[in-house]
């Protein structure tokens, strides 16, 4: 463990607690498993307040092609890797989290999960511009960031960006989902399982099934 100065509390941000010397316990070995991972597809299960989406942040930071954060990891297990070190910042990167699509009704619950897939989108929008170069893609796009596309068009949004993401840098993508349960367990509670397990199964199943377009999905 690195010596840092103070307990980072509510922060699960991993840039966020590096930059500001908050204490770390080193999970970095952690990048490597995950890279070398003969499994495609991995499921971390631990419980709650046990660091799982600052581990995700992590693996985020570690990986993603549109960042410059090496530095972030200078001094940890993972620096003295020489193999996995030689990939960092050089993967497409799709990170999402379900955390606060918990609500009482399957129309807010469902108006939550479309407003996230067109934030992603609108996120990811600059780097996916030659896309909009076919018009059957540029409609689908189009619809997902206005809020119009139909329920299956949303079910597909994670697989069309993985697809779209790979056909832009020519490399498979990971994709990082935080808090999967979160909506399940609402419509579990407040009535709208049937819905929501409908909507969760479509979009998580075309995304991390079969998926050529994908290098690890956690």
């Amino acid at each position: 463990m690195r010596e840092l100065k103070r307990l980072p509390i509510g922060i699960s941000d991993f840039k966020e607690l590096i930059e500001n010397e908050y204490i770390f316990a080193d999970t970095t070995k952690m990048i490597g498993d995950i890279y070398r991972e003969t499994a495609k597809i991995i499921l971390l299960t631990r419980p709650r307040r046990f660091g799982k989406t600052l581990n995700m942040s992590m693996l985020s930071y570690f990986f993603d092609n549109q960042l410059d954060t090496a530095h972030l990891y200078e001094g940890f297990d993972i620096s003295r890797d020489a193999e996995v070190m030689g990939v960092v910042n050089t993967f497409p990167v799709i990170f999402l989290s379900f955390k606060d699509v918990k609500n009482n009704t399957w129309e807010v619950a469902y108006d939550k999960l479309k407003s996230l897939l067109s934030d992603l989108f609108h996120q990811l929008k600059d780097s996916l511009q030659k896309i909009m170069e076919d018009d059957y893609e540029k409609r689908y796009f189009t619809a997902i960031l206005q809020g119009t596309a139909s329920n299956a068009e949303y079910q597909k949004g994670l697989l069309k960006l993985t697809k779209y993401l790979y056909n832009v840098y020519n490399k498979r993508v990971i994709l990082l989902i935080d808090e999967y349960d979160v909506p399940i367990q609402s419509g579990w509670a407040y009535g709208y399982y049937d819905e929501v397990i409908d909507f969760m199964r479509g979009l998580l199943s075309g995304a991390l099934k079969d998926n050529s377009y994908l290098f690890k999905g956690v």
